[in-house]
């Protein structure tokens, strides 16, 4: 899974001609081992799945192609990325379904999934 996911970065990006592939590649391994088996749940509105939450939001291009490796992403939207209009865009977009926070300041995400569990019951 993590050789399709940066196969996907690589072509998504050439096709685009934007993308930062250093972060996209670097982080292929942890989303395919995470969407590959780890995360549990029943897809986007069982509200007890994981979640996960990219604070390195320069990767979201592997974020998009792990989504659509494990079948929550299809081809014709990620076909999208960096065109006008998508919500497949060159920084996570809480838009897309199955993300939880658009991201801000590198390494928001911390905090949010603090205050997040903070507020489980």
């Amino acid at each position: 899974m993590s050789l399709d996911i940066r196969r996907t970065v690589i072509e998504q990006s050439f096709r685009a001609g934007v993308g930062h592939i250093g972060s996209c590649l670097s982080i292929a391994d942890v989303l395919a081992a995470l969407y590959g088996g780890v995360l549990r749940g029943d897809g986007d509105d069982d509200p007890g799945r994981d979640r996960f939450i990219l604070s390195k939001g320069h990767a979201a291009l592997a974020l998009y192609a792990a989504l659509h490796e494990a079948g929550r992403l299809d081809a014709a939207d990620l076909d999208t990325y960096c065109t006008d209009g998508t919500v497949v865009s060159s920084h996570p977009d809480h838009e897309l379904g199955p993300i939880e926070l658009s991201t801000g300041s590198l390494g928001q995400g911390l905090s949010v999934d603090a205050l997040a569990a903070s507020r489980c019951p």
